[in-house]
């Protein structure tokens, strides 16, 4: 009977100790997912942060840009550079869109829409480019950034 009886707390401390290490898991599995989503909006920010930091570093460029925001003749040197910024940054924005929590996303969403949507550069790269895109994503963005199209 002692044996049978030391086997019982035997189990019940090893059932126990399995429960500990199952909610130890659960922690760590959440501790990690909080960890992944922060480092995906490390990476957004340092993206977006890169971008501009290729604008403010290059006074071509910034010229190009202002060139285009007034409606000026753009060179087809010039609008390759600028389908180039453009493509990176669409490619930045469905990454965003597949990546970030809805509400994350949204966020930037006037400023794209607000910001480069006036730009006939941006939309010319839009609209020469989308076809390599997710389907969803470009919808996604024919609805909310070139809303006029």
């Amino acid at each position: 009977m002692d044996s049978d009886r030391l086997n019982r707390w035997l189990t019940l401390l090893a059932n126990t100790g399995v429960l500990i290490g199952i909610i130890f898991l659960a922690v760590e599995l959440r501790q990690n997912n909080e960890n992944l989503a922060a480092q995906q909006r490390a990476i957004h920010f340092t993206t977006i942060s890169d971008g501009w930091t290729k604008v403010a570093e290059n006074p071509q460029l910034s010229a190009l840009i202002a060139k285009d925001f007034a409606g000026e003749e753009l060179s087809t040197p010039e609008l390759i550079q600028l389908q180039a910024l453009w493509t990176r940054i669409h490619h930045q924005i469905q990454w965003a869109y597949n990546e970030l929590p809805d509400d994350q996303f949204q966020r930037g969403l006037r400023f794209n829409r607000d910001d480069y949507a006036g730009l006939s550069s941006y939309r010319r790269a839009w609209k020469t480019r989308r076809d390599f895109y997710d389907p969803e994503f470009v919808q996604y963005m024919e609805a909310n950034v070139f809303i006029d199209e």
